[in-house]
């Protein structure tokens, strides 16, 4: 029996500096995606975008794709920033599901398990940091500007900057990735209050997965993405 080619699923991770977290992290994901039924039968990709790193990532990542069929590498030529380096990813990736999350092992691969169910009825799935690493100036300015945005859109979710996240292809337009961004809650906020047939009322609801929880919302308006 022939094996399709086209993933089921890619896994996008930024990297600026991560030399030390590198080898954990593609062997947590290596184990999660490889234990996923829907990998029985279709392959899965692990896009790696090398954000200008400068210590030793760069040459551990040629030779961890050179290692393991299911990586790819993406090396930028300096520092842009996550949201490039993402870009990057999102653009070079072929899954039906596209996975984000960090390198800085923050996030347990194991609950990328526990949030993929979660796609067959949602189009967005995101992560909800209840136990942080970060330091205390971090973990306050992403408190208050969790709370400035749900205080203008009513949203109810947690934790937008939370780095696992996975979305449904045809929700997202990965060729206007910035902006998508930057109007991300805006237009959550209208597809959630609206009538129109093209847009269904959303939900928000959280379940525990692993140190994380999780919001997820039916954002299934995927023309204004």
């Amino acid at each position: 029996m022939t094996v399709p080619s086209h993933p089921w699923a890619s896994v996008v991770i930024p990297i600026k500096d991560e030399r030390d977290n590198l080898t954990p992290l593609i062997e947590g994901l290596l184990k999660v995606m490889d234990s996923h039924e829907a990998s029985r039968s279709r392959p899965f990709e692990i896009i790696f975008v090398d954000d200008g790193s400068s210590d030793g990532s760069s040459e551990l990542l040629d030779r961890l794709a050179a290692q393991h069929p299911e990586v790819t590498t993406l090396h930028l030529d300096r520092n842009y920033g996550k949201t490039c380096a993402l870009d990057a990813g999102f653009k070079r990736s072929a899954g039906e599901l596209i996975i984000a999350i960090d390198g800085d092992l923050q996030q347990d691969s194991e609950d990328i398990l526990k949030l993929l169910p979660l796609t067959t009825t949602y189009d967005v799935v995101c992560g909800w940091r209840v136990t942080r690493e970060d330091g205390l100036v971090k973990m306050i300015s992403s408190r208050v500007a969790n709370w400035v945005r749900n205080f203008f859109t009513h949203d109810g979710i947690h934790d937008t900057g939370c780095p696992l996240k996975i979305f449904r292809r045809p929700c997202w337009n990965v060729s206007r990735y910035s902006k998508a961004c930057i109007d991300f809650s805006q237009r959550l906020r209208s597809c959630m209050g609206s009538q129109s047939p093209k847009c269904r009322s959303g939900t928000t609801r959280a379940f525990t997965a692993s140190q994380n929880m999780a919001w997820v919302t039916d954002y299934s308006n995927h023309s204004t993405i």
